[in-house]
């Protein structure tokens, strides 16, 4: 009896408002729910290592393995929540556990979400068609990171709910201060929703040769805060997106054709017969060549004055590259130069570029 009565002395000893068998309840009932934690992991483990060798559930597997150390954690707070109450602890101490239980549990369903802010891009992704195209995956970025934002500023508004904190008060006292925030960040911000204009109105992509008020080049890179464009020059201008999206852009690379426009001035030694002549002659070869573009072929005796004749060349090369194009300009040109030496008026002739 004596030895009883000291293990029910031992057990019933009052420590911090318990007593020690209610701390080793509590503390098998913990190891318990750690030891089906374990398991739980070993079988979710040998269950994914089987689904990805048969090649099934992918895109679930993926899923599964973002959850799993959300689950097990739960795993945790649960053990806590049926441990907690063994030890029969009150006032403070119990109110104390349980928020940090509750707290604990929307830790883990936000934390979930940040950690599926990767899938949620994907489907993003998949809604633009899975794009190569910079800007699209500047986009796809911004949505990630906004995504992951908004989980964040959620969470803790719940998080510091639950221990009473007034976030409305709080958002309030802080009034000035984010007032001052808000003007030292107002370029910023500017530069972040030019970048969002230039993201969904796409003027421009990387590689395309733009104009601005600002710069004229091509496109290298287009960032969330300025655009770089690389003048012919071979000078980098760093553009602020605010000034990007509120300004006119002109996008060459984007012309169906190239225009080509001049002018052959003829000068009294011609005779108006050969002039006719001519404007045959060179409207035909325009209007056979294969590399002008045959809905605007214009080829017109435009001017004359006492000392010259005008004839007005206006055409379109089918090629918007700069390279190409002056390739094509100087194959017409030769035969230009052709038609002209057969009629035997090459000398009477010069030409002139329009404006």
């Amino acid at each position: 009896m004596k030895l009883w009565d000291f293990i029910k002395w031992l057990f019933g000893f009052p420590i911090f408002n318990t007593n020690l068998l209610r701390i080793l309840l509590s503390l098998a009932a913990m190891v318990l729910f750690l030891r089906l934690r374990q398991g739980f992991a070993r079988l979710l483990m040998r269950l994914l290592n089987r689904l990805e060798g048969e090649n099934r559930l992918g895109f679930g597997c993926r899923i599964i393995r973002l959850l799993e150390p959300a689950a097990q954690c739960l795993f945790v707070i649960i053990g806590l929540s049926v441990s907690t109450p063994v030890l029969g602890l009150s006032g403070g101490a119990k109110i104390f556990i349980n928020h940090t239980m509750r707290s604990g549990v929307a830790f883990l369903l936000f934390w979930t979400l940040y950690r599926c802010s990767g899938i949620a891009s994907d489907f993003f992704q998949r809604f633009l068609k899975k794009s190569d195209d910079s800007l699209d995956s500047m986009l796809v970025l911004l949505f990630n990171n906004g995504f992951k934002l908004v989980v964040i500023i959620f969470g803790a508004t719940v998080i510091l709910q639950e221990w009473g904190y007034n976030v409305a008060g709080l958002i309030a006292g802080l009034g000035l201060s984010g007032l001052a925030l808000a003007l030292a960040a107002k370029d910023t911000a500017a530069n972040l929703f030019g970048s969002i204009m230039i993201m969904i109105d796409r003027p421009f992509v990387l590689g395309d040769w733009i104009r601005t008020p600002h710069a004229e080049g091509i496109v290298e890179e287009v960032g969330f805060r300025s655009t770089r464009v690389r003048t012919f020059e071979q000078a980098l201008v760093t553009l602020p997106n605010s000034l990007m999206s509120n300004h006119p852009i002109t996008n060459w690379s984007r012309m169906g054709k190239r225009r080509v426009s001049f002018k052959l001035q003829f000068n009294n030694s011609v005779v108006i017969d050969q002039v006719k002549e001519c404007i045959k002659h060179l409207r035909s070869m325009l209007e056979t060549h294969p590399e002008v573009h045959p809905e605007t072929v214009l080829v017109y005796f435009e001017k004359f004055s006492s000392d010259k004749l005008e004839i007005l060349l206006y055409f379109y090369t089918k090629t918007t590259d700069w390279q190409e194009h002056l390739g094509v300009k100087e194959e017409i040109n030769f035969e230009i130069v052709e038609i002209l030496q057969q009629m035997g008026i090459f000398s009477s002739v010069s030409a002139v570029e329009c404006t």
